[in-house]
């Protein structure tokens, strides 16, 4: 008998909150949903993140650093070429949830029938929404 694995997909701006909000994503995700998760991120996130190292963001260092201490894989797929579809598009093909605080792609993916996690600044948690 198999365990359900919980795929999640982060989108680049949901990487910033462990630095910016100073919250643990993982652990919140971890006690949100019950059962095994797998974290992603697609390979394109991680380009526009060394990107924005180039440009001197500090914040896009951490972020970047944080990826690499987490169990998250990186996500090399075939598909649409903007990033927000690709997320999209991967979601669709793996299950999964999108971890996001982008209202555009929240609003894209809820249109598919995806499930998304999002954060609740003044609670300071993710959460399903």
């Amino acid at each position: 008998m198999g365990r359900d694995i919980i795929k999640i997909i982060f989108d680049t701006n949901f990487l910033f909150i462990p630095i910016r909000e100073k919250v643990d994503i993982i652990f919140d995700i971890k006690h949100e949903l019950p059962g095994v998760k797998e974290f992603f991120i697609i390979k394109e996130s991680i380009e526009e993140l060394k990107k924005l190292q180039k440009k001197g963001i500090k914040d896009a260092n951490l972020a970047v650093e944080n990826i690499l201490k987490q169990e998250i894989k990186i996500l090399d797929i075939d598909g649409p070429k903007d990033v927000d579809d690709k997320i999209i598009f991967a979601a669709l093909e793996q299950n999964a949830f999108i971890a996001t605080i982008d209202r555009e792609l929240i609003k894209k993916a809820k249109s598919k029938g995806l499930k998304i996690i999002g954060y609740n600044k003044s609670k300071k948690r993710t959460m399903v929404i």
